[in-house]
């Protein structure tokens, strides 16, 4: 007798919905720590959520699911020391970049607020 692949029901009650909003700061400072600061992490969690739409898939543990995500991409060096600072700094942009792609994917997108997330970004000395 063969035996049914797909997950118990006890265990499907553990899967939990597709995050929304930005990626949480406990992530953005695990990914920064551990040398992925390098990548734009708001639109890696954003491609990282709309992969798990496309395909249907649910996660037990959205954390897991990040750094699996990440893991396909290469580290770099970690600086021995990441200050505050430095996190502060990336999670700030990480959110200010979420927060201009989801009103740039809005049917009608606010001109103005716009503008004033890439105008935080360009004072930050990044892009958008």
């Amino acid at each position: 007798m063969r035996e049914d692949p797909s997950p118990s029901a006890s265990a499907r009650s553990h899967w939990q919905p597709i995050p929304t909003g930005p990626l949480p700061e406990a992530l953005a400072l695990w990914a920064s720590e551990h040398g992925y600061a390098h990548l734009e992490l708001g639109r890696q969690w954003e491609r990282m959520l709309d992969w798990h739409r496309k395909e249907g898939k649910l996660s037990a543990d959205w954390p897991a699911s990040w750094r699996t995500w990440l893991g396909r991409e290469k580290p770099q060096d970690v600086p021995s020391v990441v200050t505050a600072e430095d996190s502060a700094r990336e999670h700030q942009l990480s959110q200010l970049r979420s927060r201009l792609a989801a009103n740039r994917r809005m049917v009608d997108p606010d001109p103005e607020e716009i503008a004033e997330l890439e105008s935080a970004l360009a004072a930050m000395g990044a892009e958008g």
